[in-house]
Order: C-alpha cells, then sequence, then structure tokens
C-alpha cells in the first residue's frame, strides 16, 4: 500500500509515502505506461488501454455513449458517439479494433434495435503499412483481412495529428467525428526518481546489463518494461515489452540473487521466444507459435488454451 517516491542509491534506501525501507538488493519492475508522443491535447482527450482500471472505464464509457445515444434523434448527433477509433495497429489495437466490431455485429441490433448499425463504424488507425509489425508479413495480412471481414475500416500509412474530444485530424488531412479515441499507439517505462539521468532513454527504459542489474549498479536490477538490454542480435532495439520477458528475466534475477549470496558466477539472461498471439474476433486469432503460423479458428483455440494456463490457482482456471 505504498507508494515508492525516491530511491537514495548510495545509502541502499528507497523512500515511500510511509516512510524509508532500506533494502540489500532492489528490483525495479515498475512496467510501462501510455506513451502519448508529447501531444498533449491527445493525452487530455483520448482513452489509454494500459490497466483493468482502464479497461473498465472503456466498458462503463461505451455503455454510455450508447444510452446516450437512444436520446438523440438526429443522426449527425449519434453518429459520434458511435463512432469508435483505435490508434495503434498492434495487438491491443487489433484485439480491441475486433472486439468492438463484433459488438456493432451481434450485440448491437440485440440490445440496442433503436439504433442503426450504420451509425457506427469502427476505425482502426496505424501509423506504418502493417499491422502486427512484429509478426510476419503472412499474419499480418490474415489480420487485416480478418478485421475487414468484421467491417473494421483499416488505415495504414496514416497517423494522427490532432484530436479535441470531438474530431479526429489525420495527417492525411482527413477528419473522423468521434468522442471515443482509443489510444494504444506506444508504451513508455515508468522510472523512479533517484535513478540518474544519464542510463534512462527517452522512452523511459533504464539501461541495463545482460544479469539486468541497472548501469553503474550491481544490486539495483530491472526487468521487464522498464528494462533496457540490447544483449541480443535479434532484438537490437531492446527486448519486446510482453509479458514473457519480465516473467523469465524476474526468474533469471531471482537465481542470480540466490547464486551471489553464495558467492557463485551469476548467468546471463537469455530470452526464450514463446511466439505471439492476438484475437481478431469470435473465434478468429492468429498465432506464431515455434515457428509454426496460425490463423482463423484453430489460432483462437490455441490462444483460448493459452490463456486457461496462465491464471494462477486451480479455481481460477476451472471458472474460465
Amino acid at each position: 500500500m505504498a507508494e515508492v517516491t525516491g530511491l537514495r542509491a548510495t545509502e541502499n534506501i528507497l523512500e515511500t509515502g510511509i516512510g524509508d525501507i532500506h533494502y540489500d538488493y532492489m528490483v525495479f519492475a515498475t512496467g510501462s505506461n501510455t506513451n502519448f508522443f508529447g501531444n498533449k491535447a491527445i493525452e487530455d482527450n483520448a482513452i489509454g488501454m494500459k490497466s483493468l482500471i482502464e479497461a473498465v472505464q472503456i466498458r462503463n464509457y461505451v455503455v454510455k455513449q450508447f444510452e446516450e445515444s437512444l436520446l438523440l434523434q438526429n443522426p449527425e448527433e449519434i453518429r459520434p458517439k458511435l463512432n469508435i477509433v483505435m490508434v495503434g495497429g498492434g495487438p491491443t489495437g487489433v484485439e480491441l479494433a475486433g472486439a468492438f466490431a463484433e459488438l456493432r455485429k451481434y450485440i448491437m441490433p440485440k440490445d440496442y434495435p433503436d439504433l442503426p448499425q450504420s451509425l457506427m463504424n469502427v476505425y482502426l488507425i496505424e501509423a506504418g503499412p502493417t499491422l502486427l509489425a512484429s509478426f510476419s508479413e503472412k499474419t499480418s495480412r490474415k489480420t487485416l483481412e480478418g478485421l475487414q471481414e468484421l467491417g473494421v475500416r483499416v488505415m495504414t500509412n496514416t497517423g494522427v495529428k490532432e484530436y479535441d474530444g470531438k474530431t479526429v485530424t489525420l495527417s492525411n488531412g482527413e477528419q473522423i467525428h468521434t468522442q471515443s479515441l482509443l489510444w494504444s499507439a506506444g508504451v513508455k517505462g515508468v522510472p523512479v526518481s533517484g535513478i540518474p539521468a544519464d542510463i534512462i532513454l527517452p522512452n523511459g527504459r533504464i539501461i541495463v546489463n545482460d544479469l539486468n542489474q541497472v548501469k553503474g549498479f550491481t544490486n539495483i536490477f530491472a526487468i521487464g518494461d522498464i528494462a533496457q538490454m540490447t544483449n541480443d542480435p535479434r532484438f537490437p532495439k531492446g527486448y519486446p515489452m510482453v509479458a514473457q520477458v519480465a516473467i523469465q528475466q524476474g526468474k533469471n534475477v531471482a537465481h542470480n540473487i540466490l547464486l551471489s549470496l553464495k558467492n557463485k558466477p551469476q548467468k546471463g539472461f537469455h530470452y526464450k521466444d514463446l511466439g505471439s498471439m492476438a484475437t481478431i474476433g469470435r473465434n478468429r486469432a492468429v498465432a506464431e507459435l515455434a515457428g509454426l503460423h496460425m490463423s482463423g479458428y484453430l489460432a483462437w483455440i490455441v490462444w483460448m488454451v493459452v490463456h486457461l494456463m496462465t491464471p494462477l490457482g486451480f479455481r481460477n482456471k476451472l471458472v474460465l
């Protein structure tokens, strides 16, 4: 229940809202937050998607937009409430776009029969040339086809210049009237005050060595999204900011701390890529596992199995 306010590394003290904590070893796993790339107007008006709280807020906000639309008569007033714009063609953006497209296709006619489907459009905006850039070209193409079949309006090579809460202005000059801009175009690390500024990159990540030791320290570690490690030629810009990297680095750091207590040599970190997956919609997904590329219903089954195995405890698995 404490909030970290700073670090005094020379004294091995972590400053918190409930007092100082003395440590022998410190591990930072502060994760990442939404990156708006310095655009204050978008940050003030868009909705992020990096936490459970934000996910619940999105659900409640969208339901509110539907309910308010029922009270309106003018289609030009309803359309901005129902138009949903996702920014970022990574796994989060793709999954959100698919989910909202299915809401439009299956839920809207049943729960809101008085609202014409034609008044709701789902957009996915990606500044790069392809969706799911970290996946293969084939998987990216399958993802695009799947979203288009669901009715998502996908726009690649297109950036967002401005958003005032009512109108999205795109890099190609086009404007979309919407009150719902969901931003998943990037993330940035969340460093702690007291870490030397010269080892913090512009994206908020902290430079670490192959033991996950923060540069210049032997008893301070950083793992996961916050850590910038470049010991693998497969990832010259650092490891992807995904859960598996954090999980594997956490295990390696824990093991190394035990080794250091025994005065034994520590082991460098080597990431084992277990594959990548993303859902497109109901019974649709894409997956790249162990050299295999899957899409459609089979990939969705694999996605379900993996996510059933992930929760801790038998009861949680059984409930899911």
